[in-house]
């Protein structure tokens, strides 16, 4: 543990004062505003002085034995974070490991994974078997899982449906590559753990159509089309010309068909110019025999029913934009 010298100067002396500044700025710079009692008095501080701050408010009394916050630092996450970790020797894991990653918020206590049991207060401490084996990585000077870890194992409480949406947000933010994430996600599963056959799942969906949505639509629509009984879509599919050329990328495709669909939200498809591209972009489709069907956001979730009945009779007889 850090350490910022052993000067015992008592109280009000000059050089107890400089240590105590020294070591609350080495606290908010190098640790998130936490600091433990040791090292408090080894900067020279006194047990009546730490009490003091903690009588005052000043410091507050973090989660594990011996820790403290800084007080304008208590309601930072990775406050609380980085003693857990410290304390425990353990490293982040599941949500706080997301959440080091921008996939997120922290949860509410600081989840780390162990070997051992811990019943503390102020920290979620997970058992987890063959943690030695994991690998691991350093996020904002916390020692973590990787975040290809803490995505697998989220299949203990994500839906499919919430996996798919995790795995489309690390990919688009780039926390992470398909490449990194399938050996973990093949490697994760196991007979009789917690959630393996949700895992499989996704990953049998997503080796079948590699695509990543620029949003949650995409996902959602592939499933509401599979639940209708309508296989085959797409997502973010790249149309080619004979070329070789890309003509545009779609959000949803059903190339057999040659046939895409496009949703157009207000944020994005607004206005003259967002009007006249659309226009271009079918033209061009059209072109090399493409057909458009394009829904707005309020026909796709308001009129479901009616949307997917529309896809089935383009697909079944033929649709020209």
């Amino acid at each position: 543990m850090a350490s910022l010298g052993n000067d015992k100067s008592e109280g009000g002396g000059v050089a107890g004062h400089s240590n105590r500044v020294a070591l609350e700025e080495f606290a908010r710079r190098d640790q998130h505003g936490s600091l433990h009692r040791r090292q408090a008095l080894d900067s020279g501080m006194t047990v009546a002085q730490i009490d003091r701050r903690l009588r005052r408010g000043q410091w507050i009394v973090a989660g594990p034995q011996g820790w403290y916050l800084l007080a304008d630092k208590a309601s930072c996450p990775l406050a609380r974070l980085y003693p857990a970790t410290m304390a425990l020797v353990a490293p982040a894991w599941a949500q706080s490991t997301l959440a080091l990653h921008g996939l997120g918020d922290h949860p509410s206590k600081p989840m780390v994974a162990t070997d051992r049991r811990y019943t503390g207060q102020g920290v979620r401490a997970v058992y987890v078997e063959g943690l030695e084996d994991l690998p691991r990585t350093r996020r904002c000077g916390i020692e973590t899982v990787t975040v290809e870890v803490a995505i697998a194992s989220q299949c203990r409480w994500r839906s499919v449906r919430g996996l798919h949406m995790l795995i489309d947000e690390a990919l688009r933010t780039g926390a992470t590559t398909w490449d990194r994430l399938v050996p973990e996600l093949e490697r994760f599963p196991r007979t009789g753990r917690a959630g393996s056959g949700r895992l499989r799942s996704v990953v049998v969906d997503r080796l079948h159509d590699p695509g990543v949505p620029l949003s949650d639509w995409g996902r959602d629509a592939v499933r509401s089309l599979a639940r209708a009984g309508i296989q085959g879509a797409r997502i973010e599919y790249q149309v080619l010309d004979a070329d070789g050329n890309l003509v545009a990328q779609v959000d949803l495709a059903f190339p057999a068909h040659r046939y895409a669909i496009e949703l157009d939200s207000v944020r994005w498809h607004a206005g003259l110019d967002a009007f006249e591209r659309d226009r271009e972009r079918d033209a061009e489709l059209a072109r090399v025999g493409w057909r458009v069907r394009r829904f707005t956001w309020r026909q796709w979730y308001g009129r479901l029913d009616w949307a997917l009945q529309t896809v089935r009779v383009d697909l079944a007889h033929g649709f020209v934009g």
